[in-house]
């Protein structure tokens, strides 16, 4: 007994590993002498539970096909800290206890919850929205819309009258991918593509609204001069009443008219929009300022209107 405990000190130790004890002899122990995890493999097959109840697995490198593995101890690095068998993780570095005897079950649960361990997590589990109303307030898996995302730019960008070239500044593009790095900044060509297509949508929408009232459209036009650029530009803005009696107004066109700003191009401008916007012929009003040119800009208008559409002739 005294030789069999001197060449069990003398053998490596291997926490992860239970091998079969020899006599002095150098046979192979008995089932009755060989240890319990090992009995338990052999019962079972390449499979099978330690004390704990953990997993455990036939290591057959090196041809030992005795050796017991569990799969936690992949995790953890094997130690030896003044003569106590110790586990330290291989992600925050804590030291576990690492006798085999102890079994593995410590060794799971702090692996399920190390604090240094990175677990793949779907991005809808980490982004919530409130849905909130005057019963109930609760939270939802958020998903990211592209699409939604560069529409909101855009409407930004048409609200505030930010310049284009705006998506293309270093540091809003590190504000917006901070915000979320999913979202791909567009460049200027692409943003102007969706303003003019929230223009057409839009404008599609306000063709419909007037199409559906019932009622006549008045008209107020005035021209603006750009202070940097040195350029002209009319503002034709639509009012009316809808059908519940609440007065609207919108703007119909913004349109940009080169010099020389005469009273035939001045008509020429308006009689567009009123014909583009199908209300030539329900016309309530037209109100302009007092400039010459707008006067005989509206005698010309009164030459291209319908006589029969217009209130009290036109007067």
């Amino acid at each position: 007994m005294d030789q069999e405990a001197g060449d069990l000190n003398q053998k490596s130790y291997d926490p992860s590993v239970i091998q079969p004890s020899s006599d002095p002899n150098g046979t192979q122990a008995g089932p009755s002498q060989m240890p319990v995890a090992v009995e338990v493999q052999n019962q079972f097959g390449n499979g099978a539970n330690d004390n704990d109840g953990n997993e455990v697995a036939n290591n057959a490198k090196g041809g030992n096909e005795g050796k017991v593995y569990s799969e936690w101890w992949a995790h953890y690095e094997k130690l030896e800290v003044n003569k106590v068998k110790k586990a330290k993780c291989k992600y925050c570095k804590r030291l576990m206890v690492g006798d085999p005897k102890q079994g593995t079950s410590h060794l799971k649960k702090h692996y399920e919850r190390c604090p240094k361990r990175k677990v793949p997590v779907d991005i809808r589990q980490q982004l919530l929205q409130a849905n909130s109303n005057k019963e109930k307030f609760q939270l939802s898996p958020f998903n990211f819309d592209k699409q939604n995302s560069r529409k909101e730019l855009a409407k930004a960008i048409i609200k505030h009258e930010y310049s284009l070239s705006i998506v293309d500044h270093e540091g809003f593009r590190s504000f917006v991918a901070s915000l979320n790095p999913l979202f791909k900044m567009v460049c200027r060509n692409t943003i102007k593509k969706d303003c003019l297509t929230i223009y057409d949508l839009e404008r599609d929408a306000m063709m419909q609204l007037l199409d559906k009232n019932e009622g006549r459209v008045a008209l107020t036009t005035d021209m603006w001069t750009s202070t940097s650029q040195k350029k002209g530009f009319m503002v034709v803005t639509a009012h009316y009443v809808d059908n519940n009696w609440k007065l609207q107004s919108r703007i119909l066109r913004f349109i940009y008219l080169p010099a020389p700003h005469t009273s035939d191009v001045l008509a020429e401008a308006l009689w567009d929009c009123m014909t583009q916007w199908n209300v030539d012929s329900r016309l309530s009003a037209i109100t302009v300022d007092n400039c010459s040119t707008n006067d005989a800009m509206m005698s010309q208008l009164l030459e291209k209107l319908p006589f029969e559409s217009l209130q009290l002739g036109g007067y």
